[in-house]
This record gives structure tokens, sequence and C-alpha cells, in this order.
């Protein structure tokens, strides 16, 4: 069986699913180095691509993939802890990843299934409610816009493009409720 490369997209996915941290050993996975992003990281193969006869002894007996290069077989891990994965690993390491991915693709689904819910209501609800709100009794707020970048760090840069994404994909929706809201407002005093 062939090694396929890893397209930006998947590696992204295998990226998040660990939050850029090495299951392992917790260790960032991305980082920065001269305004340059590095990359601390390999994609792993939890059940060996190619086993080697001692490997196909050593699990014989554990749960594995049938593809070796399919999602549920790879995991973003630290350099140093692919190398253990490669060549060192024993029994209990190899279920203790392979759980580990079965909680992250869980874990993965449960957040595909709750984004699924349309949010949209619920932002109308929040919206509406506010209108009703007492301005002279809650406290004042100040109002000082940051971008983006600058209140979540590069390290989380999966957060920051997913809160963008959210930005860009509702900002139209909350144009147009205060829209809608102004001309209620409009049409309630005159």
């Amino acid at each position: 069986m062939s090694r396929k490369r890893a397209t930006t997209n998947f590696e992204a996915r295998l990226l998040a699913e660990v939050d850029n941290l090495c299951p392992m050993c917790g260790k960032s996975l991305l980082g920065e180095k001269n305004g340059k992003s590095v990359k601390y990281y390999d994609i792993a193969h939890i059940y060996p691509h190619s086993p080697t006869d001692k490997q196909r002894e050593l699990f014989k007996d554990v749960p594995k993939c049938i593809d070796a290069e399919s999602f549920e077989n790879l995991i973003a891990l630290c350099k140093p802890c692919h190398v253990k994965q490669d060549f060192h690993t024993t029994v209990n390491d190899y279920i203790k990843l392979y759980q580990m991915k079965q909680k992250y693709m869980r874990n993965s689904q449960a957040i595909e299934a709750a984004s699924a819910v349309p949010i949209e209501d619920q932002i109308k609800d929040v919206l509406l409610k506010l209108q009703n709100v007492d301005c002279v009794t809650i406290m004042p707020l100040s109002y000082h816009p940051v971008v983006v970048e600058n209140k979540i760090t590069y390290e989380n840069i999966l957060l920051m493009n997913n809160v963008k994404g959210m930005v860009v994909q509702y900002f139209l929706l909350v144009q147009e409720l205060f829209r809608q809201l102004d001309m209620m407002e409009k049409n309630i005093t005159s």
C-alpha cells in the first residue's frame, strides 16, 4: 500500500482534533520563528503503515483500522513522539493512542452535530431581548474594537480561523436583524 501525502486541509483537521498539542507529551505542534509558521509535528500512523514482522506479531490481537492511510489511523504527533510511536511503541502505548484517536473522533462528530444546529434563531432571540434592556440600569460599556489577530494568539491559529469564519458567516445576518429592529422601532415611534 502506498503512502498518501496529506493535504493542507487534511493536516488542519488532524491538528484541530488534538488542539494543536501532541497527545502523547503535550508539546505545541505549531510555532512561529522569524515571523514564519513552523511545524513541530508529523502525521503519524497509529497502526504502522508497513509493519515489521515483529510489529505484526506484537499487534496481532489489538483493534486496528483496515486502511492504514485512513483518517482513523492517522494522528498529529510531535516529531520525537512520532519516532517513539514508529520504532519503540508497546502494545499499551499503541492501545492508549488508538483510544485517544477514537475519543477525538467522537468529539469531532459531536462538535459537527452541534454545529449543524442552526443558531440564526438564537441570535435573533438575543438581539430581540437586547432591544428591551433598560440601558440606564446596566453598567456602561466601553468599546475598543480589536482585530481578531490581536485577541487570539498565533498558537491558536485554528481557533482564530474558526472565529473569523463565524464572523463572516453571521455578519450579514446580524446586520439584517439590526436593520429590521431599526425599522420596527421607527414604525413604533411614528
